[in-house]
Order: C-alpha cells, then sequence, then structure tokens
C-alpha cells in the first residue's frame, strides 16, 4: 500500500493522535524524489563510435575488410551495451568465365543491465535513503508491507522488502549474443544470355544469459523467505539456503542455404528484352536452447547449495510464512530445453519479357517443401504462381504532345501466395506441464495439436490493379484496387469424433478481402535547404469471411469493416 494508507489506518486505530497524522502528511507533500531519483539512477549518456575499412587487390582477386566498434552507456547506471562487428569480402576470377564470391561476417553484442525502477512507479514522497544515508525500501518493490516484515525479522527471517540503492548493485543480467555467417557464390558465364551461380550461405548464432542476484539482494532474500519452514522445535528450516540465485540460458541456432540458379539475360535488337531464372534451394534451421537455475550460489567460488526442488514443486513444502517467489509457479522458468528442426526444398522460376520499354510480361512459379507440411501427396505439391503485365502510357507516340504527364504506367497481377503456420504440424506436438497428480509432482507432457496428415497451405489468390502517375514535376501517386481471397486457413472447429479430440486446429476457414487505395504526393519546394512536401492516402476495405467448416458443413458469415 501507499504510505499514506498506513498513516490513515494509525489513525483510525488510535496509534496517533490527528495533528501526528497531519504532520506526516505534511512532511510527504514536502518532498519530491525526482531529484534524488537523478542523483542516484542517472547519468549522461555516452557513445563511442570506431571503425576501420581496407580495401585492394588485383584485377582477379578483389578484397574489402571492415570493422566497427560501437560502445553505449545508457544514461540509467550500471546500464550499458556494446556491438563489435567484422566484416570481409573477396571475389576472386578463377578462370575466364568462373568467378567465386566469398563473404564472411561477424557480430558479437554485450547487454549489461540493473534493475532500477521507473520514477513513474514510484510514489513521489519516497525516499530512497534515510537522513543517514542508508538505503530504504520502497512500496512499489512488492516485498509486503513494512509492519508484517518487521514481524518476519522478529521470527528470524531476512528483510523481505525491496531496496532500490542495494539492487541496483547487487542484481544483474548480462547478454552475449555471437552471430557467425559465410557465404560463397560461384558463378559460371555459360554465354548466349547464360549464367548459372551456385553456392550457399552457413549460420550460426548463440546467446547466452545470465541473471545474477546476490545474497545481499531482495530478490535472493525473498527466495529463502518463500520456502522457510518450522522444524519440531521450533527453530526455523532453510529449505532454500541462504546465498545468491543464478540462472544462465544458453540458446543456439545453426543453419545452412545451398542455392543453384540458372539465369538468362538477353536483348534482341533494340526492342526485345528477356530475364529469367530457373532455380532449387534447400535450407535447414535448427534451434536448441536451455536453461537452468541455482540457489545459495556465491559468485567468488562459484559453488551452490543443493534444494529439494521435488517436495517444493509438488507442495510438500509451501513456506509457513510468505510466498513472495513461489518455484512452483515458476518451475517453467527455473529450469527447461528446446529443440526444433525445420526443413525445406525449394524449386522456382520467374521470366520477364519487356517490348519496346513499353510493355512488360511477368510469370513466376515455385514449390516449396518442408517438415511442416502435410504427408498427404494431395496438398504437398502445391505450386504457388503469378502472372504480371505493365503498360507505360506515357512511352506511347499518342502521349508525346502532353507534356505535363511526365509518367503514366497502368498494371495488373494475379496469382497465388501461400503461408504455413507452426501451431499445427503434420506430427503430433506437445507441451511441458507439471503434473500434480503424481507424488511428487512432476513434468509431463500434454497436447498442443494433433498430428494434421492433411495440413497444407494457407492460400491467398490476390488480384491487383493499379496505376501510376506523374504530374509537371513534382506531383505523383497511385490508384490500387485489390482482391484477396484466403483459403485454407488454419482455425479450431469440431471434427468427426472417430478422426480425433474436437475441437482441433485444421485448414477450415475462407476470407475475402477486397478495397481501393488512392495515394498523392506533391513536392512543392525541394531545394538544398528547404523541402516542403505533402501526402494524402485514401483507402476503403471491405473484409468478408465466407466460410466457417464445423462438423462436415459450411457456414457462411459476413463481417464487413
Amino acid at each position: 500500500y501507499s504510505p499514506l494508507y498506513y498513516i490513515m489506518a494509525q489513525q483510525a486505530a488510535g496509534v496517533i493522535t490527528p495533528y501526528q497524522a497531519e504532520k506526516s502528511f505534511r512532511e510527504l507533500e514536502n518532498y519530491d524524489n525526482t531529484s534524488d531519483y537523478s542523483k542516484l539512477f542517472l547519468r549522461s549518456s555516452q557513445t563511442q563510435t570506431y571503425s576501420l575499412d581496407i580495401s585492394g587487390g588485383t584485377p582477379g582477386a578483389l578484397y574489402y575488410i571492415t570493422a566497427n566498434y560501437t560502445g553505449n552507456r545508457d544514461n540509467i547506471i550500471n546500464n550499458n551495451n556494446n556491438r563489435m562487428s567484422l566484416s570481409g569480402r573477396s571475389t576472386l576470377k578463377l578462370t575466364q568465365k568462373l568467378s567465386l564470391e566469398l563473404t564472411t561476417d561477424y557480430q558479437e553484442q554485450r547487454f549489461k543491465s540493473a534493475p532500477v525502477p521507473d520514477i513513474y512507479s514510484v510514489y513521489p514522497f519516497e525516499h530512497f535513503k534515510d537522513a543517514n544515508g542508508n538505503p530504504t525500501a520502497i512500496a512499489s518493490g512488492s516485498g509486503g508491507n513494512p509492519y508484517y516484515n518487521a514481524e518476519l525479522l522478529s521470527w528470524g527471517l531476512q528483510d523481505n522488502l525491496s531496496y532500490p540503492l542495494i539492487d541496483v548493485n547487487e542484481i544483474n543480467d548480462k547478454t552475449n549474443i555471437i552471430n557467425n555467417r559465410i557465404t560463397a557464390k560461384f558463378n559460371y558465364a555459360i554465354g548466349w544470355g547464360f549464367d548459372l551461380s551456385f553456392g550457399g550461405i552457413y549460420e550460426t548464432s548463440r546467446t547466452d544469459k545470465r541473471h545474477y542476484a546476490s545474497e545481499k539482494s531482495s530478490e535472493a532474500k525473498q527466495y529463502v523467505n518463500s520456502y522457510i519452514t518450522l522444524n519440531t522445535d521450533g527453530t526455523l528450516k532453510y529449505n532454500i539456503p541462504n546465498g545468491g540465485f543464478l540462472k544462465q540460458e544458453t540458446y543456439n541456432t545453426s543453419s545452412y542455404t545451398a542455392r543453384v540458379q540458372l539465369n538468362y539475360n538477353k536483348k534482341l535488337g533494340e526492342q526485345h528484352t528477356f530475364n529469367g531464372i530457373l532455380g532449387t534451394e534447400i535450407r535447414s534451421v535448427l534451434d536448441k536452447s536451455n536453461w537452468a537455475s541455482y540457489f545459495g550460489y556465491n559468485d567468488e567460488t562459484l559453488l551452490q547449495q543443493p534444494v529439494n526442488l521435488a517436495d517444493m514443486v509438488n507442495g510438500t513444502i509451501t513456506g509457513a510464512y510468505i510466498n513472495t517467489r513461489s518455484i512452483r509457479n515458476n518451475y517453467a522458468y527455473l529450469y527447461g530445453q528446446g529443440y526444433t528442426e525445420n526443413r525445406y526444398l525449394s524449386g522456382y522460376a520467374n521470366l520477364v519479357y519487356a517490348y519496346k520499354n513499353t510493355y512488360s510480361l511477368t510469370g513466376s512459379i515455385r514449390i516449396d517443401q518442408s517438415n511442416l507440411f502435410g504427408t498427404n501427396p494431395k496438398y504437398k505439391y502445391k505450386p504457388l504462381w503469378s502472372l504480371g503485365a505493365a503498360w507505360n502510357i506515357h512511352n506511347e507516340k499518342f502521349m508525346q504532345e502532353i507534356s505535363w504527364i511526365k509518367q503514366l504506367k497502368l498494371r495488373v497481377a494475379d496469382g497465388f501466395n501461400g503461408n504455413v503456420a507452426k501451431m499445427s504440424l503434420p506430427q503430433a506436438i506437445a507441451v511441458t506441464v507439471l503434473n500434480n497428480y503424481t507424488s511428487p509432482s512432476s513434468e509431463a507432457l500434454t497436447k498442443l495439436s494433433y498430428a494434421n496428415s492433411s495440413l497444407r497451405w494457407e492460400q491467398t489468390h490476390n488480384l491487383n490493379l493499379g496505376l501510376d502517375y506523374t504530374l509537371i514535376k513534382n506531383i505523383s501517386g497511385s490508384i490500387d484496387y485489390y482482391r484477396k481471397t484466403s483459403t485454407d486457413l488454419l482455425g479450431n472447429a469440431q471434427i468427426d469424433p472417430t478422426i480425433g479430440e474436437s475441437p482441433t486446429l485444421i485448414n477450415t476457414a475462407s476470407i475475402r478481402n477486397k478495397g481501393i487505395e488512392l495515394s498523392l504526393h506533391a513536392d512543392w519546394i525541394a531545394t538544398k535547404k528547404v523541402n516542403w512536401n505533402t501526402g494524402l492516402v485514401i483507402s476503403r476495405n471491405t473484409s468478408e469471411v465466407t466460410d466457417v467448416y464445423q462438423t462436415g458443413e459450411y457456414y457462411p458469415q459476413r463481417a464487413i469493416r
């Protein structure tokens, strides 16, 4: 509660007189902690940046190396971060037709932070230290009220209140992130407008997090107090030993991508231009993580003390006095690990044809395979495609006499794209829970979603019509009409009970969106020193849920906005 509450409570109980209460109110009213907050927790921020660039080589072997370091000191004490990056690039001409591009990138980031309460979360009349300079507790520290805390101290427990001036020096979070990427790309000039590129990318990322609260911090003391119980002789039993608290986390990601692509660029005469690509790609992403916690930890000796986690999680040890921090409720936060692997295989093609720099046709198609899709062949090989056309009207002869129209381009596109969500997979997905039906309690798995052999793309059919224009020298804009029809959207639905449990996540719904968007931009003044421009965008969208699948039937629904 606010300190005002305790003054009013004491007055209501007759512990203090109305005069004493009014005096206490005036003492609070006459103090504002803004200045003290600034002196105790804030400082001038500072940024330092250093860069180094080196380049050179011969026509057959070029190189470029760059290094950068940036250090930031935040305006909050004990909070800072820095970043170091190193990049190297090299182009090697192996033969007259074959060349190699090598790129390596390294980046390391370090963050250090300490808890400082936000000035707006603290009552303006609260002190951070007393007249003798000793740290004081604040009401927003959620460590209990001062009178109950006095009872805990009288029983022999530790101080359960939060002291910002202590915690800012006794609690810290450190994060170290390292990213590596190596890219190799070969280019072979076949001739007749064709060239072949092949290569790959290998990436790794590692994140280490370390949260430490010393035995002097309010966090460590509250953990100890949470699970103190009484022995039969009336003495205190420390189920969590005195000492610090440490939590360490590690996250690792590794991925590789291999690609082969045939490129075609050819200009026939002065009027025909062809650009095309045909390629395939394979990709894999692996994520691993683990985290663990230690109690009674000493950061100098690196020693920890044993804890009876089984009984604490089970509830056999519940704590007799105060339960500010509960291991039972935070077990998944304190301990755990994760593993995710996704694999992809894609084939794609794209072709662009332009005539007289006035007309153009485009087409693209791709097929993607992944362990995220279902096993039903009917849905595994669904191609995604698009077709488009553009007409540069301003290049036509009949437009040459209209000088105030600088650009007028009509475009149209039609096609399908897709999305796959990871909420459902062709394999059953399970999540960890705490099983309270065993003694002692233990971690167990429960279903998140069932295996879905018919899992498929969430497909969207896009139709776009647009007109781009530039008038005079400074007015430009566009007019766009679009219609998007999304089918096979994932949602919870009732299914045949002989197939599985309901509701379950399946490709079940359809949505139609259509709308128009108008944009206008004008640069009225554009000089080296002064720029004045205005912009206007007007749009309207209509969204309609057309189908929702429930127990074998479709139910149309409508929602317009």
